[in-house]
């Protein structure tokens, strides 16, 4: 078996999570979050966990509100004007 690395860029959440070993989000050219589909799961980060729930597809981990970090960065719902 050949190990093959392969970069795909998407916005489907089902299909990222299904075929993706490893996540890496982006937001303002910067990687912002990135990690298993298991950690993804789990992120902290605001911004990262209201973009996979908005699609409806994932099902995010629970994690305390205390422990969450607020990104500072547009709502996704906010739509493509919001970017940085």
């Amino acid at each position: 078996k050949n190990a093959v690395t392969s970069v795909i860029i998407s916005h489907d959440m089902a299909s990222t999570f299904r075929i993706g070993d490893r996540i890496s989000m982006l937001y303002g050219g910067k990687i912002i979050e990135s990690g298993t589909p298991e950690e993804f799961r789990m992120s902290r980060h605001k911004f990262v966990r209201e973009f996979v729930e908005t699609s409806g597809a994932v099902k995010m981990g629970a994690v305390p509100p205390e422990e969450l970090i607020d990104d500072e960065m547009p709502s996704p719902q906010a739509g493509a004007e919001a970017g940085p």
